[in-house]
């Protein structure tokens, strides 16, 4: 029996040593615990004395694979996982594992996005008046008069919008069933001037109108007429700002008188609170006393604002120059309901000078004015008032100083 016993453990021995090197695994090591728990299907030598070779395939457990979620980015997709093997090779007490295995491949569903179909009512064949109504409204425009202008627009369609007005006779045509137009409205709107390019209607301002409006169908059996009523307020009214109608404009030494006309297209008074002016002068001496730009009430003829220029210094690339801009002056100007005053401009202590090249000029702009009332709208008409005259360029000659706008005195 020694015999035989010696014959099966250098058989034994010989099947690990043949075994061992395919497995691709060492022949020296221990077997750790959870490797044993999870050995199904071995295979085991008779005795512990003996080299022995087991071939170990585990069972599918829970949580041996990561937790898989629905990814929200692309995953880099890995190789499909082969079947995991160990394989044990024991002698004695001593046993080696290997495990081999490849990470699961993840696939990302694709997402599927549908867009919400367009929708839009389409123009019935046959258009009745009150389906153009449920469509239209009323718009008000100010016109430069600082009257209102009143369009009516109707939509059609997503992309087709009809205007009409209180002075057409018919609306439709075409695709678009054909109807006859009347108006009344309440009070009654002012009609144009015959000769006036513009013969829509004209609404005053700050008044509530209804104006009833009546279609009547030209075609179709349904030829009863149909109305609605659109009732809107018109808004205030503008202020309109221009130089005088006439004035001297040639540049005298001393004084000079000029101004702005403010008129109220409005019903109820307004308050200029503040105007922002710009100024120039060329060829004035601003050493010879004092240089104001004064503005003064027309009434009273009493200062309300004096800006004094001799003090500023002139332009530094050409000589006898001044500009300024942004001049702020605060005042306190009224004007009445549908009236008008002049702000009178004065420029004080002008002193001409006889520079070669450069005549003698002032210029006043204004450029903004600040009202009390601010949802009334300023118009500026030309804002600006210039003092000019040309120097002769010989000597004393009557012929010479005969123009309007030479320099005199």
């Amino acid at each position: 029996m020694g015999f035989l016993s010696s014959i099966s453990q250098k058989i034994a021995l010989a099947i690990m040593m043949f075994l061992a090197p395919i497995a691709g695994v060492s022949t020296t090591g221990a077997i750790p615990s959870h490797t044993q728990t999870a050995m199904v299907n071995a295979v085991v030598m008779p005795s512990s004395t003996v080299a022995t070779v087991v071939v170990v395939v585990p069972s599918v457990e829970p949580n041996l694979l990561p937790t898989v979620h629905l990814a929200k980015h692309p995953i880099v997709l890995r190789p499909t996982p082969k079947k995991v093997v160990s394989i044990m090779v024991a002698i004695g007490a001593s046993t080696t594992t290997t495990t081999q295995a490849a990470a699961p491949k993840v696939i990302t569903p694709k997402a599927t996005i549908t867009k919400p179909a367009a929708t839009s009512t389409p123009i019935p064949a046959t258009v009745l008046p009150q389906w153009i109504f449920d469509r239209t409204t009323s718009a008000l425009t100010q016109q430069r008069d600082g009257t209102w202008r009143v369009t009516l627009n109707t939509q059609m369609s997503a992309t087709q919008t009809i205007t009409w007005h209180f002075t057409d006779t018919n609306f439709g045509g075409g695709s678009i069933s054909p109807f006859s137009v009347s108006y009344i409205c309440d009070p009654p709107a002012d009609i144009p001037d015959p000769a006036s390019f513009d013969q829509n209607l004209i609404f005053e301002i700050r008044t509530p109108y209804a104006c009833t409006v009546t279609l009547t169908p030209l075609t179709g059996t349904d030829k009863r007429p149909q109305s609605k009523t659109f009732s809107f307020q018109t808004g205030p009214g503008q202020l309109m700002v221009t130089p005088p109608s006439a004035m001297n404009t040639v540049l005298q030494n001393d004084q000079n008188d000029g101004g702005f006309v403010f008129t109220n297209l409005d019903s109820q008074p307004l308050t200029i609170t503040g105007v922002t002016l710009d100024f120039f002068y060329q060829g004035l001496s601003n050493t010879d006393g004092p240089l104001v730009l004064r503005l003064a009430d027309p009434a009273t003829g009493q200062s309300l604002f004096d800006y004094h220029l001799e003090s500023l210094p002139t332009d530094p690339g050409q000589q006898f120059t001044l500009t300024k801009t942004g001049i702020e002056v605060p005042l306190t100007f009224a004007i009445p309901g549908n009236g008008h005053r002049m702000l009178i401009v004065q420029m004080l202590g002008v002193h001409k000078m006889s520079v070669t090249g450069l005549d003698p000029a002032v210029t006043v702009t204004l450029r903004q004015a600040t009202l009390s009332q601010p949802d009334i709208k300023t118009i500026f008409t030309t804002p600006q008032i210039t003092w000019s005259c040309i120097l002769p360029t010989t000597g004393y000659d009557p012929n010479a100083t005969s123009s309007s706008q030479v320099c005199k005195g």
